[in-house]
């Protein structure tokens, strides 16, 4: 079953010496473990408190195609990817064509996380 996903990424990346520009991306892929990990109170961290972080590891839809409806198809899943388990947004739904998966997502504009720059949290819109 497949999940959407959104996460943000440098677009100079592959760029070593520029500064960092974020953009939103939204993917799809398959949730494959959740990890839990716990964080000790920490100087170098900067952590005066415990702090508990949730990991999602998902293997990728290597998006193919697209129709007039803006539905993405794939065939096969790509890399593993770990983000934070914030990121991950709601299941969607996946019809078999043919030799590919359709994508079906009914998800709304209410179910989206919006990341504010000012303050580098992430709201419901």
């Amino acid at each position: 079953m497949p999940f959407k996903y959104e996460s943000l990424v440098d677009r100079y990346a592959h760029q070593q010496h520029r500064l960092p520009d974020y953009e939103k991306k939204t993917d799809f892929g398959q949730l494959q473990h959740i990890f839990v990990v716990h964080i000790s109170p920490s100087a170098s961290l900067n952590l005066l408190k415990p702090v508990t972080i949730f990991l999602a590891a998902i293997k990728t839809c290597e998006v193919e195609a697209f129709n007039s409806l803006n539905a993405r198809y794939y065939s096969k899943l790509g890399p593993l990817e770990v983000v934070d388990m914030a990121c991950v947004q709601c299941v969607v739904g996946r019809v078999q064509v043919g030799r590919r998966w359709a994508i079906i997502d009914r998800s709304g504009t209410l179910s989206l996380l919006v990341y504010d720059e000012a303050d580098g949290e992430e709201t419901l819109d």
